[in-house]
């Protein structure tokens, strides 16, 4: 079960994922607070697994859980894909470099640099479904985002820090 809890109120669940017992997959999922409360102010997130029946025992698990406000959801990662993203070295001082494969029919890839508050703050648009470009860093030490875009989508997120 996943739960949310609002300002200390009686949990909400809103999600029940159910596999059978020889099941081991990993279940992608975004959860968007507003959808449940109206005002979210200190949200409590529950997870919950319990053993099936016959003693058959359960082990569960989260991985890649991220929280975010209204001013980054731009950099979350919207929909799974076989596409792949690489941005090296990083941390970067001065030159980074992108490797990219998308695994589908695309239109219009591109390649977004986002600051740390989910601002774009360079854009490269990409005439192939794979390749490899290279940039100057011309912005500030900090953290920064770049999303891999194709179809009117995110396929990838990577985080990189600028050292300089």
């Amino acid at each position: 079960f996943i739960q949310l809890s609002n300002n200390g109120e009686a949990p909400v669940t809103i999600k029940k994922i159910v596999q059978d017992a020889n099941s081991s997959q990993w279940v992608e999922e975004m959860i968007h607070v507003t959808n449940y409360f109206t005002q979210p102010g200190q949200v409590r997130f529950i997870a919950q697994a319990q053993d099936f029946p016959n003693g058959h025992i359960v082990e569960a698990g989260i991985d890649r859980f991220y929280v975010t406000d209204s001013t980054t959801v731009g950099v979350v990662e919207m929909n799974a894909s076989n596409s792949s993203l690489q941005v090296y070295p990083n941390p970067v001082n001065d030159r980074l470099n992108f490797q990219w494969r998308i695994s589908e029919n695309t239109s219009s890839p591109s390649l977004e640099i986002l600051d740390i508050s989910g601002r774009i703050i360079k854009s490269q648009s990409l005439s192939n479904n794979e390749g490899k470009i290279q940039i100057a860093v011309d912005f500030p030490a900090g953290v920064y985002f770049v999303r891999l875009n194709a179809n009117n989508r995110t396929l990838k997120t990577e985080r990189f820090v600028v050292a300089n």
